[in-house]
């Protein structure tokens, strides 16, 4: 099944961070109320409904500190996990082909990366050495980029320059923080285990118990492989 997600790449002077707009939307609307020091409840009805729209669950807070990268699953039921690791690298490797995306002419350039090959393109124009996800590290901003099975595409569709101040970060309250590889365990048995995941954490109490076979297991098919 495919699934699409408007998601948003904000790029600051130290970092950035990649995450689904509708997420983005409700971690600043949790940040205004918070500062403001609003109710919970109050969090949670203007919040609501930007977080039943978020698709891509993913989020990742790319070098900062330098050479840090945090990501994070986030799923409303079951709770976020988050974990740190060390900024990836990327071999790519520059081509002559050129095509033009939204108007700026760009490049391709291709690399393996944790398992896929991908095919990106990048704006020389924009110089900015950074890209959707994870991608990073060309001469210039990737406005596209694919893994070459087809199961992952990104294309740009909008840029807006920020003129005042707005912070760049992962919303972090009542996250669950641990290794890489336990994170990675613990999103495959989420995803594979839906609804005894949502019994086995006592959330829910249903009268039925047949009601819980309704709910089907997600899909389980990360970026990154290994």
């Amino acid at each position: 099944k495919e699934t699409q997600a408007q998601c948003v790449l904000e790029i600051g002077q130290r970092g950035s961070c990649f995450k689904d707009f509708y997420e983005y939307a409700a971690d600043s609307v949790n940040d205004a109320v918070a500062r403001k020091k609003g109710t919970a409840m109050e969090i949670f009805s203007k919040a609501y409904d930007y977080v039943k729209k978020t698709q891509w669950r993913t989020p990742v807070l790319k070098g900062y500190p330098s050479g840090q990268d945090y990501h994070q699953y986030g799923d409303p039921i079951v709770g976020s996990y988050e974990y740190g690791c060390p900024s990836p690298s990327f071999d790519w490797q520059i081509g002559e082909e050129t095509k033009e995306i939204m108007g700026y002419t760009c490049r391709k350039a291709t690399c393996h990366h944790s398992g896929r090959d991908y095919t990106a393109w990048y704006a020389e124009d924009i110089a900015l050495s950074d890209g959707p996800y994870i991608f990073r590290g060309l001469p210039g901003l990737i406005v596209a980029i694919g893994s070459d099975d087809g199961e992952y595409v990104f294309e740009l569709n909008g840029m807006q320059e920020i003129t005042f101040s707005s912070p760049i970060f992962l919303y972090d309250k009542k996250v669950q923080k641990h290794s890489r590889e336990e994170v990675r365990r613990i999103v495959r048995n989420i995803s594979e285990n839906y609804s005894e995941t949502i019994i086995n954490q006592g959330r829910f109490r249903l009268k039925n118990p047949e009601d819980i076979q309704r709910i089907g297991n997600l899909p389980y098919n990360p970026l990154e492989k290994e």
